[in-house]
C-alpha cells in the first residue's frame, strides 16, 4: 500500500501564503536614540577653562597616541551635574564604565584593537593627503586623531598653499562621550603638533602657571587657534551622537566619505549587523565608501559577537564589488583581528 500527503497541488501553489521579507535590521533598531549631528565649535566652547590630563601611550608597533585620562573625566563629571545617566556611571561602579546596553556604549574606554586600528592605518594609508573618513563607535577616538595628527604633521612641512578639504566624522552612542573624551583627545593631538612655547601661551599667557607635560587648559585663545588652523587647513570636524539606524545612515551618506574606520563594535549579535549594515550602505551609494576596517577580538565571551560571525553575515548580504580580507593581530591567547572590506 502506497502512501502520501494528503495535500492537493493547489495547496502547494497556494499564492495566498506570504513569502518572509527580510526586515533590514537598520529599519528595525531602537528609534528611542535618535542621531544629532553637533557642532564641534560648540562643544569646545563648553569645555572652556577645562583642564585636560594626559597620558602617552605607544602602541604595539610603536606609534605614539594620547589619551584623556579615565580619572580626569571623572573629575571633571564630579565638578559638574552628576545627575545624569552618564555621571552616575562614571561616578559609580568601576564594571559601569565598560557597557551598559543602550545606555552607555564604552565610550570612556581606550579599547585593545583602537590601538591596532592606529597601527593598521599606520602603514595602509597615505597620512601625507587629504582625508575623508568617519570614524563608527569612536569612543576616545584614537584612530582617527592618530591621522589628523600625522597629516598635520605633514602638512607643517609642505609649502603647497592649494590644500584640498579633509574631512573627519566621529560618531558616538553617547553625546557626553564625545564631549569628554573624543573631543579632548582631538585637542591634545592638535596641541602635539605646535611648539611647546605656543601652547604655553595658549593655555596659560605669558605670567600664567607652568603648565605639566601632562596637561592642557582649553582657554578660548586654545579654542580660537584650533578652529583658525583648521579653517587655514580647510579640515572639518563633524560629530554625530545618537543609535545606528536609517536615519544615522542617512546622515553619514551626506558626508561623502570615503574611509571608514571602528573597533570593537561588532561585540554582539545585536551591534554586529548594524555594523555591516552601514558598511554596505555606504558601500553602495554615490559618493561610494570605498575602503572600511574593523578592528575586533576573535570572540566576545559572554556578550556573543565574533568575526566569525560578522564575516558570514558580510559574505551572505555583500554584493559582488565589495571585497574584504583579515589579518590577525597580537600574540595574546584571546586573537585580535583587523578586517579590511573594500568596494
Amino acid at each position: 500500500m502506497s502512501f502520501a500527503f494528503g495535500f492537493a497541488d493547489d495547496d502547494i501553489d497556494d499564492p495566498s501564503v506570504p513569502e518572509q521579507v527580510q526586515t533590514n535590521p537598520l529599519d528595525a533598531a531602537d528609534g528611542s536614540h535618535v542621531p544629532e549631528l553637533v557642532s564641534f565649535e560648540r562643544i569646545l566652547t563648553s569645555l572652556k577653562d577645562v583642564r585636560i590630563t594626559f597620558d602617552n601611550y605607544i602602541t604595539p608597533k610603536g606609534n605614539i597616541v594620547y589619551r584623556r585620562e579615565l580619572f580626569d573625566v571623572k573629575h571633571q563629571a564630579m565638578s559638574e551635574d552628576t545627575a545624569t545617566s552618564m555621571g552616575s556611571i562614571l561616578l559609580g561602579d568601576e564594571k559601569d564604565v565598560d557597557l551598559k546596553q543602550n545606555v552607555y556604549e564604552g565610550g570612556f574606554k581606550s579599547w585593545e584593537c583602537s590601538y591596532d586600528a592606529v597601527d593598521h592605518v599606520a602603514v595602509t594609508m597615505d597620512l601625507s593627503l587629504p582625508q575623508s573618513m568617519l570614524e563608527l563607535g569612536c569612543g576616545t577616538a584614537l584612530p582617527t586623531c592618530f591621522v589628523l595628527r600625522r597629516y598635520l604633521e605633514e602638512m607643517s612641512s609642505q609649502k603647497d598653499t592649494d590644500v584640498k578639504p579633509s574631512c573627519f566624522v566621529l560618531t558616538d552612542f553617547n553625546y557626553d562621550v564625545l564631549r569628554l573624551v573624543t573631543v579632548p583627545n582631538l585637542v591634545v593631538h592638535w596641541a602635539s603638533t605646535i611648539p611647546p612655547q605656543r601652547l604655553h601661551m595658549l593655555c596659560s599667557g605669558e605670567d600664567g602657571p607652568p603648565l605639566q607635560n601632562d596637561e592642557i587648559i582649553i582657554t578660548q585663545q586654545l579654542i580660537s587657534a584650533i578652529i583658525a588652523d583648521f579653517a587655514s587647513k580647510k579640515i572639518t570636524v563633524s560629530l554625530v551622537s545618537g543609535g545606528w539606524n536609517r536615519t544615522f545612515l542617512n546622515i553619514a551618506k551626506s558626508f561623502g566619505i570615503e574611509t571608514l574606520i571602528t573597533s570593537e563594535t561588532i561585540y554582539s549579535p545585536q551591534s554586529l549587523p548594524l555594523v555591516a549594515e552601514l558598511i554596505l550602505g555606504l558601500m553602495s551609494s554615490e559618493p561610494i565608501c570605498s575602503r572600511a576596517v574593523v578592528a575586533a577580538k576573535s570572540i566576545y565571551f559572554g556578550v556573543g559577537g565574533s568575526v566569525t560571525e560578522f564575516v558570514n553575515y558580510l559574505e551572505t548580504r555583500r554584493p559582488q564589488h565589495i571585497q574584504l580580507s583579515r589579518t590577525e593581530v597580537g600574540e595574546s591567547q584571546l586573537k585580535r583581528v583587523i578586517i579590511d572590506i573594500s568596494s
